[in-house]
């Protein structure tokens, strides 16, 4: 898959915290920002991605990160 390709996909399932629901399983995550000055003075792109991460646990990277 090209980069672009997985770009559209994360941008295609991007959710705010409070629809998301994290499985007991391996996957993908995403940070957007909707805000372009948000983290002034660095550059936000014009689709606001800024991590993508891997977790092994995505239930228990939720539970560790509160």
């Amino acid at each position: 898959m090209l980069h672009d390709q997985i770009v559209d996909i994360l941008l295609s399932r991007a959710s705010t915290p409070e629809q998301l629901s994290a499985p007991s399983c391996p996957g993908v995550y995403a940070f957007f920002l909707n805000c372009q000055d948000a983290i002034a003075p660095f550059e936000v792109p014009t689709n606001g991605l800024i991590y993508i991460g891997k977790s092994a646990n995505l239930a228990q990277r939720e539970f560790d990160a509160t």
